[in-house]
């Protein structure tokens, strides 16, 4: 469905029924998309979260490097040890490349 179409359909809804169609999808978004795409941020100040845009947004999230650094730490040891390329109980499978892209 398109927005233009949604926005029309949103028209004929009362405001309880919109607060409660909010709800059923703020449910059904997992939290990493939540997270990711910040919508808490979002339902807590609409108006400010447009205002900063898309670019700004990217940009406000800044990591420091001491924080960065144990998680380096331990994928250089993990790479030194092989455990990307054979089954082990420390690299998930799904964290370890598959050899397509060889």
């Amino acid at each position: 469905m398109l927005l233009p179409q949604v926005k029309e359909l949103l028209k004929q809804y009362t405001e309880q029924d919109l607060r409660l169609l909010i709800s059923e999808m703020y449910k059904a978004v997992p939290k990493k998309i939540r997270e990711d795409k910040d919508i808490d941020e979002m339902i807590t100040d609409i108006h400010a979260y447009k205002s900063i845009g898309k670019i700004n947004r990217e940009q406000s999230v800044k990591r420091d490097i001491t924080q960065l650094k144990p998680q380096i730490e331990r994928f250089i040891d993990y790479a030194y040890k092989q455990y990307y390329f054979a089954p082990n109980k420390y690299i998930h499978k799904k964290e370890r490349p598959n050899g397509d892209f060889m």
